[in-house]
């Protein structure tokens, strides 16, 4: 946000807000390099995260989820942007961002088809001066019916 638009937006840090852009980045990079059985590691203990998959509560659903992921033979790539954030308390910020995704069965290369535009909604937590997610809720926008 815009400095002097949101009091709250004052209070985050450009460290603070790089930081949480890293890990929004990291989160996709993983599910786009088959390393989502490594998601966990960015979450809370308690995580919700809503996705097209359906709902995952807790950090175990987070693993069982990402080990399945991982294995797929599926390609992704998502492009992230627009990132907003507003400190909400103490540690505590909400999120959110988009994604262009693109997406092919098998690990060959495929025409470059965007499969979804997603708004992403998060809301982040400090623990023990880590930026994890507390939240993950993505909507498509957008989707290809392939």
């Amino acid at each position: 946000m815009p400095a002097g638009t949101n009091d709250s937006a004052d209070l985050l840090t450009e460290r603070d807000r790089q930081d949480l852009i890293d890990l929004v980045v990291e989160f996709a990079w993983r599910v786009d390099h088959r390393s989502a059985d490594t998601i966990h590691e960015l979450v809370t203990d308690d995580v919700f995260i809503q996705m097209a998959y359906g709902p995952m509560v807790g950090k175990d659903a987070v693993k069982a989820w990402g080990k399945h992921r991982a294995a797929v033979d599926r390609t992704t790539r998502h492009i992230m942007t627009n990132f907003r954030f507003r400190v909400v308390g103490k540690d505590k910020v909400e999120g959110s961002s988009m994604s262009v995704i693109f997406r092919s069965e098998g690990s060959e290369i495929a025409p470059p088809l965007p499969w979804a535009v997603t708004e992403c909604s998060d809301v982040f937590v400090r623990q023990e001066g880590t930026w994890k997610f507390a939240s993950h809720i993505t909507k498509d926008v957008y989707r290809s019916e392939t």
